[in-house]
């Protein structure tokens, strides 16, 4: 005859349950009895690794007055290559690059004109 087992109620699975400490049982296996983790033992507590100084701001200025200075001049040579890009593209294609602006004004009048629902100005666009 098979033995019938009777059910447990919650309350006494969480009393006889071998995890008591709250961590899955994954976690627990990972700690030591010391309470040290991944089998590490208490011997090498006395051994720690030199801590990394906080620094004044007193001492920290000059660091971020260079770096600063050098973000400054970094944008300034970005803006300087944008630049010297934008004449270099202007002596090379000057002369399509106005005619690729006036082919796209000539294509938007087209759809926007004085018979469209979309009143535009012609100042409007001379902004593109």
């Amino acid at each position: 005859m098979e033995e019938v087992r009777p059910k447990r109620s919650i309350q006494e699975n969480k009393e006889t349950s071998s995890n008591q400490g709250g961590m899955s049982p994954r976690q627990d296996r990972n700690w030591d009895q010391d309470g040290l983790k991944d089998g590490r033992s208490s011997l090498n507590w006395d051994v720690k690794a030199p801590k990394q100084q906080r620094m004044d701001r007193e001492e920290m200025e000059p660091q971020i007055t260079t770096l600063m200075e050098a973000e400054v001049q970094r944008k300034e040579q970005v803006a300087n290559a944008y630049e010297s890009l934008g004449t270099m593209a202007q002596e090379c294609f000057g002369d399509q690059m106005e005619e690729a602006e006036l082919e796209e004004q000539r294509h938007l009048k087209k759809f926007i004109g004085p018979n469209s629902k979309i009143k535009v100005e012609p100042s409007d666009l001379m902004d593109f």
